[in-house]
């Protein structure tokens, strides 16, 4: 009986610890959930990063939120793993979100830029 509630409480530390570093895995079984997230620029000279949540982007410098704008998911091809994505209201811009196979990397082509924009997953939070 001892026994059995030392390893109890071994597996439930255990479950603790893993939960506080990072918790359940990130869900990539659509590219609508893998968008989710913190994503960092990986094309040099370019600051902003990328927190996405469900109907928002937030652009931020430096950790301080310079910009939200809203979107909505137009289009999502699982077979291809890319979103075509419109961000705001009135004139709308239509930009194309392309993933890598491991799901850890986006690239982003804005409608109104022909410059392809490349970024890396950092972690799952969805603001600043």
């Amino acid at each position: 009986m001892r026994r059995a509630l030392g390893v109890l409480t071994i597996i439930l530390c255990v479950a603790v610890a893993a939960f506080g570093c990072g918790g359940l895995p990130r869900d990539v079984s659509t590219p609508r959930k893998a968008l989710l997230g913190h994503w960092k620029n990986t094309v040099p000279g370019v600051d902003p990063d990328l927190y996405y949540s469900p109907d928002k982007v937030t652009y931020s410098r430096d950790k301080r939120a310079s910009l939200t704008r809203s979107y909505e998911v137009t289009s999502e091809n699982t077979a291809g793993f890319t979103l075509q994505v419109q961000f705001g209201s009135g004139v709308r811009e239509t930009s194309t979100i392309g993933f890598s196979i491991d799901r850890n990397e986006i690239t982003v082509l804005p409608g109104r830029v022909p410059e392809l924009l490349k970024y890396t997953y950092v972690d799952s939070k969805q603001a600043p």
